[in-house]
């Protein structure tokens, strides 16, 4: 059965078979609660918000779909929405903007540009999904209306939204071989929860399956999957990729990745998770057994622990790589985790994800992938650096990236100790600053009396990135970055 993954388009090979979103922490009484889901074999998830009923025909009806839109229809239905012979797009006309509150969904969900600012979902009045990407796929999903049947794990109580996009950008771009995912999780339960993870699991199928190798680069917070041979064969469910050989990366582009566990395909100590806490135990780097996760060999029985497992350099042949542990190429899985994380009711973790995919140019030369996958994964992430990342606004398509007017945003000094003065060249109703992951870390409102400039005082904060959006009186939001260094 070929993977879900599949790269190139319609050559039928792919390069993943299963990807899954993991998260776990532990509530005040610290019992466990956790949501991780591998192949479907469970109902971890659920379509739809959190809602008293998830199962009526008429909810089903409105959440049960992967809304599809492209850059391009949303600037046509921008001129013609209002025009008769005007037919609008489904994705457009069925965009879940709204929840039903009666049935205990919120308010506001699926993201959209509310032209008249009235909080309403509108697309006859010109209202449209605010998208990321040329074209995106956008789902929303909750850990709370069905038994986790997979983990056995105690629903956690999060909505997850989810958008999946990609560019078409110049010939030879990495842009055009990356597809980007941002996660949107929402703790809409009554639990303060400590020592919160989320997790990426892949199940990493490179072509042929059974002999491919996997890596850490905890530089570029990425985990990734290559040849463990020269040529890729065919196998019964996959086409190979032959001698011209890739490599499939995974990389976080806005938090840093904690920790990364490989582990092998049965029920040892260091195989497939049986228990709730094994999944919890992974993302911690730890094994089923309670033991950490050691340097060397196959990650089990060492003495010194490891946060990356095969953190070596495949193309230099130094440090902990599969081949340096002498280990067979085979079946690989892997997780890789961010945190760990305070999470409170009403917060919000944004995790922006991307999945770059790489060829060498040479043939038979597995570990040159590696290095096609390294420069196409920096160029990624600069590109990502360089936006306002999706997180919290989600951005425009690559065609409109020079589009974007700074002119009038003044921030002094930036970078700086903490202390900032922010002026957008217009009245500021309302400021607030937000970290990589989304989590609001300043809010200000000027009350009566809008302000042309608002001093910011973060000392103490971590040095890195931050975002502020500032609302105009006339209801207008601008985004722009901080950095403290």
């Amino acid at each position: 059965e070929i993977g879900g993954f599949e790269v190139p388009k319609d050559e039928n090979v792919s390069s993943i078979y299963a990807t899954g979103f993991w998260m776990g922490g532990l509530s005040t009484d610290q019992s466990l609660k956790l949501a991780a889901l591998r192949y479907g074999e469970g109902t971890e998830y659920s379509v739809g918000p959190i809602s008293n009923n998830s199962t009526s025909q008429e909810f089903l009806n409105k959440y049960n779909h992967i809304w599809r839109i492209s850059h391009q229809e949303i600037l046509n239905h921008q001129i013609y929405y209002n025009s008769p012979n005007y037919e609008m797009p489904w994705a457009i006309a069925t965009w879940p903007g709204n929840g039903d509150v009666e049935n205990g969904e919120a308010a506001m969900l699926a993201p959209f540009i509310d032209l008249n600012s009235d909080g309403i979902y509108s697309p006859l009045e010109g209202d449209y999904p605010d998208i990321s990407g040329d074209e995106a796929l956008y789902f929303m999903i909750n850990d709370y209306n069905n038994p986790h049947l997979e983990s056995g794990g105690s629903p956690i109580g999060v909505n997850i939204h989810a958008m999946t996009y990609a560019y078409t950008d110049a010939e030879g771009s990495p842009l055009n071989n990356c597809v980007f995912v941002s996660l949107k999780i929402r703790n809409d339960g009554a639990q303060s929860l400590s020592d919160f993870y989320v997790g990426v699991y892949n199940d990493f199928d490179l072509g042929n399956w059974a002999d491919d190798y996997v890596g850490s680069d905890s530089l570029r917070n990425m985990t990734y999957v290559y040849n463990g041979d020269n040529f890729d064969e065919e196998i019964s469910s996959s086409f190979g990729y032959g001698e011209y050989l890739p490599a499939q990366g995974c990389l976080f582009l806005n938090t840093a990745m904690a920790k990364s566990v490989y582990y092998n395909n049965n029920s040892s100590v260091n195989g497939d998770p049986s228990q709730t806490h094994h999944y919890y135990n992974y993302m911690r780097g730890i094994w089923k057994d309670n033991t950490l996760v050691t340097e060397g060999g196959d990650g089990y029985g060492g003495t010194t622990p490891a946060n990356f497992m095969f953190s070596g350099d495949p193309v230099t042949g130094e440090g902990w790589t599969e081949t340096n542990a002498k280990n067979p190429p085979s079946d690989r899985r892997i997780i890789m985790s961010t945190g760990p994380f305070d999470f409170l009711p009403g917060e919000q973790l944004c995790i922006d994800l991307a999945f770059p995919f790489a060829r060498s140019a040479q043939e038979n030369n597995a570990v040159d992938a590696i290095t096609e996958l390294r420069t196409a994964a920096d160029f990624i992430q600069d590109f990502y650096d360089n936006q306002i990342f999706a997180c919290i606004s989600q951005t425009v398509g690559s065609d409109d990236l020079e589009l974007l007017d700074i002119s009038r945003i003044s921030v002094y000094p930036n970078p700086s100790n903490g202390r900032f003065v922010i002026s957008i060249g217009d009245e500021i109703k309302n400021l607030e600053i937000f970290d990589q992951v989304g989590k609001c870390i300043f809010s200000k409102k000027m009350g009566r009396n809008n302000a042309q400039s608002v001093e910011v005082d973060l000392t103490g904060s971590a040095n890195g990135l931050y975002l502020f959006k500032a609302h105009k009186a006339n209801g207008e939001v601008v985004n722009g970055k901080l950095i403290i260094e």
